[in-house]
């Protein structure tokens, strides 16, 4: 089997956290500008556990949209 270069390999979709975690990593460190990365985990680990399922699901849709399913 030849080797697969990485560049051949598509990228897997990424989760409703993923592009949650993204999405805020950017705003919080719009806020925090100097913060760690640990200190951003932590802050974004602890608010990810927080949002209702109602706003969850936005994220859900949204991963669903980048697979192309709907």
């Amino acid at each position: 089997m030849p080797a697969t270069r990485k560049s051949d390999v598509p990228e897997k979709p990424k989760t409703s956290h993923q592009l949650w975690y993204n999405h805020e990593r950017k705003v919080y460190l719009k806020i925090k500008a100097n913060a760690s990365r640990k200190e951003v985990e932590e802050a974004l680990g602890k608010k990810w556990s927080r949002p209702s399922d109602k706003k969850r699901l936005k994220w859900i849709h949204k991963a669903y949209e980048v697979m192309g399913m709907q």
